[in-house]
């Protein structure tokens, strides 16, 4: 059961739900969204809902300009209501986005006891800013009844994780090898040939990359690469699909490949290690999240040595399969289209 439920508008809240979710798992708190549960797509949805509101200790309301668009069947008032007048919850509002007129006049007036009583609740502001997201998160975090129920992932900086195990070391023994990212140029150029004699020695790989004629793209090259000049950035995004064509084209290889590009606006690039049954190793995974801790915009690169990656031992069963889980969630229902050669 989870202690911490998040409510938000899917229209203009689901990046915002998905990078606190993230942040408090990575942190250790049992945390309750509904597109990352799998019973949502094997039961009744308001059931679902119910089921995990009844222990939870944090209730954390994410309000977007879209909240105070009320609809039939509203299931955000429906959230709302199963907490509203429980004196065991802590509600936490959380502000995202720009408000005209201020968010506080626009929640005494919603029209809607569930909505206009968030009014009386102190409100945390946090930014989708990388810079300033891992402040504006901690006051969020502050504010938390609830305590971390497992350790915290361990992070450390992709070269110390490579000086200690090379991707040779950490890809052995794999047989399937799981990979969300915006492009994986690097992989299929400085390591070109470990790529390729891992697909000879027939292990699988899932490939899930922006698509770089997207929106999404546009924004990435805008905002998340920041080395070099905007064509060059595009090209790091359309270079890497281009290489992977060529792959999917050479029948020796493309039968170990499933690649498909996706529209949504990957938060964390994914390496993920499927080992062999009777293998044990002490890496399980890699994943890399989108910049440092400290929000520094300089060291937000591509594949950049100096970004923080989880290493997910063999023991940490709980974040490797959280991490599974998110890679299976984007790649089985996020909006994907597959790649025809």
């Amino acid at each position: 059961m989870s202690d911490v439920f998040i409510t938000y508008r899917r229209k203009d809240g689901w990046v915002m739900a998905n990078l606190i979710y993230e942040k408090l798992i990575r942190l250790g708190y049992d945390v309750f969204l509904d597109t990352r549960n799998t019973d949502m797509q094997l039961d009744d949805y308001k059931k679902v809902i119910v089921s995990n509101v009844t222990g939870v200790k944090d209730h954390i309301v994410i309000i977007t300009p879209q909240t105070f668009c009320i609809s039939e069947n509203d299931m955000y008032l429906f959230e709302l209501g199963l907490t509203h007048n429980r004196e065991d919850v802590r509600i936490i509002p959380v502000t995202c986005g720009n408000f005209e007129p201020s968010v506080y006049v626009q929640l005494e007036n919603a029209g809607d006891e569930r909505i206009s009583s968030l009014a009386n609740k102190t409100a945390t502001e946090i930014s989708d800013n990388a810079a300033a997201f891992p402040a504006t998160f901690a006051g969020l975090a502050s504010r938390l009844s609830s305590i971390p129920k497992k350790e915290q992932t361990v992070l450390k900086a992709r070269g110390d994780i490579e000086d200690d195990f090379s991707l040779q070391k950490r890809w052995e023994n794999a047989e399937e090898i799981c990979i969300c990212a915006y492009g994986i140029e690097s992989i299929l150029t400085e390591e070109s040939q470990f790529f390729e004699q891992m697909l000879s020695n027939g292990v699988k790989f899932k490939i899930l990359c922006v698509d770089p004629e997207s929106e999404t793209a546009d924004y990435i090259a805008n905002y998340n690469l920041r080395e070099g000049r905007e064509g060059k950035r595009r090209r790091v995004l359309r270079n890497g699909h281009e290489l992977l064509i060529d792959y999917l084209e050479d029948f020796e290889y493309s039968k170990n490949i499933e690649y498909r590009l996706t529209t949504l606006h990957l938060e964390s690039i994914l390496m993920i290690v499927k080992k062999k049954a009777d293998y044990i190793s002490t890496v399980k995974a890699d994943f890399v999240v989108t910049c440092n801790d400290s929000g520094d915009v300089k060291d937000n690169q591509l594949f950049s040595r100096s970004r923080r990656c989880a290493f997910i031992e063999e023991h940490d069963r709980d974040n490797y399969q959280y991490y599974c889980q998110v890679f299976d969630y984007l790649w089985d229902h996020s909006k994907t289209k597959e790649v025809t050669v």
